[in-house]
This record gives C-alpha cells, structure tokens and sequence, in this order.
C-alpha cells in the first residue's frame, strides 16, 4: 500500500514539474490553448446535456402517450361491455302490437311487431298499468279526439288492439317488393308508400328517367342501405349496366367487390378515382357523342333504342361524398359529369351527411333531378335538400323522395342484408383492371403529338396540370413532362 501511494505522488511529481518546465517554456500559447481545449469540452458536455434531456422528455411523452391510448381501449371496451349488457325484454302476445320508445334527441316510437329483424321468444306477460298509459297517452297523442267530443281517460285495463289508421311497415324486404328478385331497368322499385286509399303501393321509376340522384341523411339511418337496395336491381337486371363504386373507407359498398358489373375494382385512392373519372368523360365526350351523332339520338334511351348495338348506363356512386366534393380536383371533374354527361347515360348518385352549401355547391346540386331524404338529427338539415321537416322523426329507412314528374312522397325504402345481397351478385370472371392501368393504354394508343394536343386542350379548358397530363400522358406532372408541359404551352 505505501509502494503504491509513493508511486502515486511520484509520478503527481513529475508530472506537476513537467506542467511547470512546459508552461515555462511555451509561455502564452499553451495557456491559450488550455483555454480553448476547456471550452471547447465545455461546449461538448452543455450540448450532451441538452439533447440528454430532450430524449428524456421524448420518452416521457411516448410512455405518457402509449399509457393514455391504453386507458382510453380499456374504457371502450367497458363500455363496449356495458352496452352488450343492457338487453331489452320485450313480451306480447301473438295478436298484439308492440312499441318502443328510442331515447334519442328526438323522441320517436316505432312498431316493434312489424321490425321482421327482430326476434320474440318467451311467455306472454300482461302490462304494467304504467306501460298501458303510456301506450295509450301515445295513441291519444297521434289521434286526439275531436274538440267537440269530450275526452274519456282510457282504462289501464286496455288491450293493445288494431291501428286505427293505416301506417307504413318499419321493414320493407327487398326479397318481398322486387319480383323474382331479379331488377327491372324500367322499372326499379325505390320503396312502398301508402295510396290515397291507404293501401301500400311500390314507388318505381326507369333508371333513364331516374338520372343524376343525391341521398341524403344523418350517420346510420340507411343511405347505404337504399343505395345498396338500388344497385342489387341494377346488378341482377338483364340489361348490361357498368358500376363505378367510388368508398375510400370500405363502409357501405363492399358487398360489391367481386360484382360482374364493375367497370373498375372499388376505387378508394385520390388518383385512381380521378383517373376513373377522366376515362369515362373521355369515353362519353368522344367515343359516345360520335355515336350519339351517328344516329341523332339525344340521350341513351333514344340510342338503344335506334341502334343495333347496344351502350350500358354506367352508374357512378360515390360512398361520403362530402370528403371527396372537398379535394378540388375531385369535386370539380364530379360537378363537370353531372353538367354534361346526363344525355350519354353516365348517372351520378351522391351519398351526403348534410346538402348544405359548404358541402356541395348549389350549382352542382341543381343538376341532382332525384333527392332522397331519410332521417335528419336536426330540423335545418331536414329542410336542406328537400323542405320535409318531419325527417327528424322517421325511423331507419323511412324517406321522403322527390322524383322527376312525381309528387315527393314518404316511403319506406327496402332493405336487404349483405349476406342476401352477395348471395344474389354474379363474381366477375375476370377481376375488372385498375382505371390507372386503363389510362397508361389510353395514353399509349394517342401519338406523341395528340397527347400534347390533348394536354393543351385540357389546361386552356381550365383545368389543373396535373389533371391535364394524367388524362394525356397518363402520369402525374412531374419530373420530365414539367418540362415538355411548359413547351407544349409555349412558355419555353
């Protein structure tokens, strides 16, 4: 141990009287040089810290972040749990009616005994003199007596009897109101209404007559649904119809993926539905307004019916058009379809949340002949698209729909679940090809010096570059076509 320190301080020694001959000897610089070297780590250790604190505090907030996603999983799944676990019993005899109140914004009561969705098993049990006065007080809210008539307290002994007046079915079965659940395209079938004499009669209309068509209404009341009970006619009619099926979200029209009436796969990116909607307003401008002209035909009807060959309506719906009638390009290439493509047999069907003005301009909603209104959680939302204030009261699948040459009516619309619904669909034998796909041959077929044409065509037109070399060239505006782009326009 004291060899150790001994050589400790020896070597402190030496090292202390070389510090001194070298200071000594080089003076000014090394003392300079010391200086520097000291800030300089100086410098290191302050940045060292800093970044040491800012990946602590990174870590604090991922681990803070990754704790509060668990939390908010675990209360949805509690309340996931607790909403599976509220089960409603209802019991009735055969013959009676039942009614349930949905505590809603908007109070609303429907005839559970006609909902064919529902299931009823379990013995009879005789209502509580609560429930009959409050059924009764509901059917005296809905009939009141005259004025003149006094007005007898219904005893709590009442039986639930017939409707005194005739309503419309809770449920329409899609099965029950298309005949040998085959569609008709003259003749497609929208929904059940009551006549003057109370009896229920199906609402049809010809898909030429139909044309441009917007539904509208409030999340989860059965957009989806009618659109989907309309395109089940469309795909199972003998007549050959295209469907452009535009949902960037796979929510209403998935039963439709393998459809032999697609034109295209279910389109859900930004390009591939420009794209798509760029070839069928070519295929129309050019292709069908020659043939049109050919035979003098002024709309499609009036083709099919001169020429030998046959043209198929092409259908385009669009699933949440609001985010879509936001992107401009979009929005702009819809509203020019709906402006001019109506007489070529191309019929736009847009599925809203609201039809206000933000959402989509009057000018474009002015060439929508056909507007469905299902249910509205508010009074200004019911009157946007057509004046029917009573929507904030109608049941799942309840409309009010204003036809061409036809009085708006109230109708239930049918449904059809997607299990029937692909049960009735013919697969496709080949999988339809991408409209991006379709483009690069169009833009193949065209010389060099049409695609610079078309392209030029397209931007004085007014419309975007980028739209204009996707259409002629078939690929975005970038790279090499920015260049040959500024020369066709002859800004080079």
């Amino acid at each position: 141990m004291q060899k150790q320190l001994f050589s400790t301080v020896a070597i402190l020694a030496v090292l202390t009287a070389l510090g001194g001959y070298v200071v000594y000897v080089a003076g000014d610089e090394l003392a300079a040089s010391i200086k520097f070297t000291v800030q300089f780590a100086t410098y290191v250790v302050a940045a060292g810290l800093v970044l040491t604190l800012v990946a602590w505090g990174w870590l604090v907030f991922e681990r803070v972040s990754v704790e509060r996603e668990r939390r908010l999983e675990a209360q949805a799944r509690r309340r996931l749990a607790e909403r599976e676990a509220e089960v409603m019993v209802v019991t009735a005899r055969a013959d009676e009616q039942v009614f349930i109140r949905d505590s809603q914004k908007e109070a609303s009561w429907r005839p559970a005994h006609l909902d064919q969705r529902l299931y009823s098993n379990g013995q009879a049990t005789q209502p509580s003199q609560l429930e009959v006065a409050t059924w009764a007080a509901w059917q005296q809210s809905r009939h009141p007596n005259p004025p003149s008539l006094p007005i007898e307290p219904s005893p709590l002994t009442l039986d639930a009897g017939p409707l005194s007046s005739p309503q419309l079915p809770s449920l329409v079965r899609w099965a029950e109101v298309v005949p040998g659940q085959r569609g008709d395209l003259h003749n497609l079938v929208l929904g059940v209404r009551l006549d003057e004499a109370g009896r229920l009669v199906p609402v049809t209309i010809s898909l030429y007559d139909l044309f441009h068509t917007i539904v509208a209404a409030s999340t989860g009341w059965g957009k989806s649904g009618f659109v989907n009970a309309l395109l089940a006619q469309l795909a199972t009619c003998p007549d050959p119809v295209e469907f452009v099926l535009i949902d960037q979200q796979d929510h209403g029209l998935t039963a439709f993926k393998q459809c032999d009436r697609l034109r295209y796969p279910l389109l859900r990116q930004a390009d591939e539905i420009l794209t798509a909607l760029y070839e069928v307003h070519q295929e129309a401008t050019q292709y069908r307004s020659a043939l049109f002209a050919r035979y003098d035909a002024n709309d499609l009807a009036e083709y099919n019916r001169l020429a030998d060959d046959y043209l198929p309506p092409i259908v385009v719906v669009v699933e949440e058009a609001s985010a879509l009638l936001a992107n401009k390009e979009i929005g702009a290439e819809l509203k020019k379809h709906a402006w001019e493509l109506r007489k070529f047999g191309i019929y736009q069907f847009l599925m809203l949340t609201s039809a206000k003005g933000t959402t989509i301009d009057t000018d474009h909603r002015q060439q929508f002949a056909s507007k469905v209104q299902l249910h509205a959680n508010e009074k200004g939302q019911a009157r946007l698209l057509i004046d029917a204030p009573e929507a904030i009261t109608f049941p799942p699948g309840r409309a009010m729909i204003d036809l061409p040459g036809q009085l708006p009516s109230i109708v239930q619309t049918p449904y059809i679940d997607k299990r029937e619904l692909r049960a009735l669909l013919r697969p496709a034998p080949f999988p339809p090809s991408s409209p991006l796909g379709s483009a690069d041959l169009t833009a193949r077929v065209l010389s060099e010096s049409e695609k610079d044409r078309l392209f030029k065509q397209r931007v004085e037109a007014g419309h975007s570059r980028n739209a204009a070399s996707l259409e002629a060239y078939g690929r975005r505006y970038a790279g090499d076509l920015v260049e040959r782009g500024k020369r066709v326009l002859g800004e080079l």
